[in-house]
């Protein structure tokens, strides 16, 4: 869902909005930033629907609510982090269509990572490597 954020900037960009954002006398910054707090609001929503989509197929978390609402906080700051990439992105290139092809780079990475594609449990735990 970060991605939207420089999809969106870049398009206005692109459509000349932020032009006229330059003759309006306020803080030139302030319509990137805005953008991007708005965007706060779709992510805590993608987080709720995710979590109760769980809930509802019976997935219980093993920490306590403190814990739980903890971790909803950390994924929604992860979240607000990773969108100024994309909106410097979105600020930098030239169509849409860069930002959303470049948001691969960083998500093929963030996919592999994790356990999506394959039960941890079938996985080297990593003691055989050794950073010295």
């Amino acid at each position: 869902m970060t991605v939207y954020s420089g999809t969106t900037i870049c398009s206005d960009i692109t459509k000349g909005v932020y032009n006229r954002f330059r003759t309006l006398p306020f803080w030139q910054p302030a319509a990137v930033i805005g953008s991007i707090l708005t965007d706060g609001l779709r992510y805590a929503v993608g987080v709720i629907v995710a979590l109760g989509t769980g809930l509802a197929l019976g997935f219980r978390p093993e920490g306590s609510l403190i814990q739980v609402m903890c971790a909803v906080i950390f994924i929604l700051l992860f979240a607000f982090s990773v969108s100024w990439i994309f909106a410097m992105i979105g600020v930098i290139a030239k169509r849409p269509e860069t930002v959303s092809g470049s948001s691969m780079i960083a998500i093929y990475p963030l996919l592999f990572a994790s356990n999506i594609l394959v039960d941890t449990a079938t996985m080297p735990d990593g003691s055989g490597f050794s950073l010295n």
